[in-house]
């Protein structure tokens, strides 16, 4: 899945379009599919910051989302609770869940959506720093690394034109890629 919400963060930060492209590593498409929607649903930025990644992806594009309703949801601490009781597998809580659904005239999910609803529950959900936004942590291992020189030294010069230099190739301003509290 795209990471949604830091296109539209740099987006309201300024960038332009293939910049975003570029900070996200997706397709300028992508980025001008997501800035599209999110315009037409005029949206701010501080709409979709306390929103999680998945619900600002069924908010973008609610035509890609499952209908939950008719659906009988998932309990999945039960379903846990029963593979480890009867020492079976998630496979058969599945059938079990299939069963339960028919008796309570639900339609019940299917097998992917199962294992990928089960995966998601099973996944942790603090994520303390994005792993896939390359550009960002690589502008704080600079600023680290200038942190820890002395200004006006040698090694603060040549990290901080080595900053500018990579920041020129890629046709990025750090105050555009950074807020000012991070830095």
């Amino acid at each position: 899945m795209k990471n949604y919400k830091l296109i539209i963060e740099y987006y309201e930060k300024g960038n332009k379009q293939g910049q975003i492209a570029t900070l996200c590593s997706c397709s300028r498409m992508t980025v001008f599919t997501v800035l599209k929607r999110f315009r037409t649903l005029e949206l701010n930025y501080d709409d979709v910051k306390s929103m999680s990644e998945e619900e600002i992806y069924y908010l973008l594009f609610p035509e890609r989302a499952k209908a939950g309703e008719g659906y009988l949801i998932p309990d999945f601490k039960w379903e846990e609770f029963q593979m480890c009781k009867h020492q079976s597998s998630i496979r058969l809580c599945w059938r079990r869940y299939c069963k339960r659904a028919a008796k309570q005239n639900l339609m019940a999910y299917s097998w992917k959506c199962f294992i990928t609803l089960y995966n998601a529950y099973r996944r942790p959900k603090i994520i303390v720093e994005d792993p896939n936004d390359k550009i960002r942590n690589k502008l704080k291992d600079f600023n680290f690394l200038l942190s820890c020189c002395p200004r006006g030294s040698i090694n603060y010069q040549v990290i901080q034109r080595k900053k500018e230099e990579w920041l020129k190739s890629l046709k990025l301003e750090e105050d555009k890629i950074l807020d000012s509290d991070e830095e």
